[in-house]
């Protein structure tokens, strides 16, 4: 007599497959139903509580902590729609000073980290209390944090209070580093009435000097002036001179400038190359046409 017929390599047994309906049914299945299986399976996972843990939602409003350091490619504020909160050790070296020295500076608002009193606007020591009511009411687009360490987790516990700005920046890494980030960041400050081209500026050295960016102008140092001095020279179009631009005020601006300190060569080749770049050209009128 022939034995029993083996089943083919990778076929199940048929006794086994007959076996696994009859369990399915009897615990409740439906053998009919495709999705009975992968259903179930997820309501066993579920009761036995070994889920995969929720994962944990990031805060909608980011800490100080993680706000980047300040670049020239943020945008230029006025000087009162900025606001700074300062803890005192870094008032006590001097960062108030260096912020009010720059112009229209005096109406920036700056909030002291107080150690015994909370806080405190810098500019009235009568009003001091809570983050929230020195800050209420006010409209800011620009905040810088200057704050370290203990200081600085102060201000996370207390992000709820600042207001959600276009540029939220704060100071890092080394003291020489953070001076750096300080000037960056005061130099987009804006007086009023004034205007300025925003962007990154690209530096690069020329054989005849400093060179700068931004945008379609180029700013070159030109060397010495006669009979004293240094000339800046601001360029488009791979090099013709920067003519026919006028600024908000209608005044034509100068392609050409000359000043007296070589050490604030690119503080003032910035400033010309921000200027232009928030000018407007206007075309030559014929006289024929007037």
């Amino acid at each position: 007599m022939r034995g029993p017929v083996k089943p083919l390599v990778g076929c199940p047994d048929p006794r086994f497959v007959s076996a696994y309906h009859k369990g399915f049914r009897e615990g409740g299945g439906n053998i009919d139903d495709l999705f009975d299986t992968a259903r179930r399976a997820n309501l066993a996972v579920h009761h036995n509580g070994s889920e995969a843990p929720a994962r944990k939602g990031h805060a909608s409003r980011p800490l100080p902590s993680t706000w980047p350091q300040p670049s020239d490619a943020a945008r230029p504020t006025p000087w009162s729609k900025r606001l700074v909160l300062m803890s005192a050790r870094e008032a006590e070296e001097g960062l108030v000073d260096t912020i009010r020295r720059a112009p229209g500076a005096h109406q920036a608002t700056i909030i002291m980290i107080c150690p015994t009193r909370g806080f405190r606007n810098a500019n009235d020591a009568a009003q001091a209390g809570s983050l929230g009511d020195l800050l209420r009411g006010r409209e800011f687009e620009d905040i810088l944090i200057a704050a370290q360490d203990h200081d600085l987790a102060v201000a996370d516990a207390h992000a709820g209070a600042l207001p959600l700005c276009r540029t939220m920046e704060r100071l890092r890494h080394t003291r020489l580093l953070q001076r750096a980030q300080l000037r960056t960041w005061i130099a987009r400050g804006l007086e009023v009435g004034q205007v300025a081209g925003a962007g990154h500026i690209r530096w690069g050295k020329a054989i005849s000097g400093l060179t700068g960016r931004l945008g379609e102008f180029t700013a070159r140092y030109a060397g010495p002036a006669q009979p004293r001095g240094h000339r800046i020279v601001i360029e488009v179009d791979g090099g013709r001179p920067a003519t026919g631009y006028f600024d908000v005020q209608g005044q034509p601006l100068d392609p050409e400038a000359v000043i007296s300190n070589r050490a604030r060569l690119r503080a003032e080749m910035a400033a010309l190359l921000r200027s232009f770049a928030a000018s407007t050209r206007l075309p030559c009128i014929q006289p024929s046409l007037l």
